[in-house]
């Protein structure tokens, strides 16, 4: 089950409450990853950002007012899904990207920012925590099973999963050199035109939903895995006991044939020793039964009763 729509309303209200410098880094992540800089053409509009998420779209355009006082309007584009177009002009964006250490003009000049000068910025673990929250809420999905739900092939197939899918490789090289250094651990993959960090570990999506302060969706991830093991340890149980009940099935079939064919060539009237006829007498009438059950049955140990 697709829970990312979950996390990411966590994170819009707990960024809200965090520090100035984490919410900048908050707002850097984001406009790395969804801004465009249209640097070489003609007209006022600049940096624009085209943001699917309508209640991310109003938080990057009132963090813009309050972190840095740009003015603006957010566009409805239509569109399926419906785009949300923020566009600023090049004299009020040029010093935000300047300060986020990300491409911008300066003297006239074009200047291509590397990842490495942006990523400098990220100086402590506050910082961190902003910046992979706003590359989670512009990059990121995860699934985990529904509560409750049975393990199956369908739910084995797409099972734990978070992902963070980036269009530069070297971006997100650096927020999983990030992440490690915030002690979690995520797989690189190289897809066709795209890069991935994922985890199909339910622990360690746990520690990154901890980290991105996710509780709520940590609490139900550790619900779906406690009633999953539960139910996968009575699957097994349950497997145990019916090989069980298969394998004494199997057994006592022998024993009773092997009565039938003693009695058919000795006869039944010609065992002299009594013990052997108890226990002969007790299995035809008892099929069924465990070698335990049985002697149990005739008051006897389970060894005499094999013996």
């Amino acid at each position: 089950m697709n829970y990312t729509e979950d996390v990411k309303k966590e994170i819009y209200k707990v960024i809200k409450t965090k520090s100035i410098d984490q919410q900048k880094s908050y707002l850097m992540a984001i406009t790395k990853s969804l801004a465009q800089i249209k640097a070489f053409e003609k007209g006022d509009s600049f940096l624009t950002y085209e943001i699917k998420d309508e209640t991310l779209a109003y938080q990057v355009s009132e963090l813009l007012i309050d972190l840095y006082s740009l003015e603006h309007e957010v566009e409805e584009v239509a569109s399926e899904p419906i785009l949300y177009v923020i566009s600023l002009s090049k004299s009020k964006a040029n010093k935000m990207l300047e300060e986020m250490s990300l491409s911008h003009f300066e003297n006239g000049k074009y200047i291509e920012k590397e990842n490495e000068a942006h990523i400098a910025k990220i100086s402590n673990m506050e910082k961190a925590e902003g910046y992979l929250q706003g590359i989670f809420v512009s990059l990121g999905n995860v699934y985990f099973p529904r509560e409750g739900e049975d393990e199956t092939f369908e739910t084995k197939e797409r099972g734990y999963h978070l992902e963070m899918v980036f269009f530069e490789k070297e971006h997100a090289i650096a927020c999983q050199n990030m992440l490690s250094r915030c002690k979690i651990s995520l797989s690189f993959i190289n897809r066709e035109q795209t890069f991935s960090l994922y985890t199909k570990s339910s622990e360690n999506i746990s520690d990154v939903l901890a980290f991105l302060g996710a509780s709520s969706a940590v609490l139900k991830l550790n619900n779906v895995s406690i009633q999953r093991s539960i139910n996968n340890e009575i699957n097994r149980r349950s497997n145990a006991e019916a090989a069980n009940i298969d394998k004494t099935i199997s057994a006592n079939a022998k024993y009773t044939e092997a009565i039938k064919i003693l009695y058919k060539r000795i006869g039944r009237d010609n065992i002299n020793d009594d013990k052997m006829k108890l226990v002969c007498e007790a299995r035809l009438n008892d099929k069924t039964s465990s070698m335990s059950a049985l002697a149990e049955q005739l008051h006897m140990t389970k060894s005499s009763l094999n013996r």
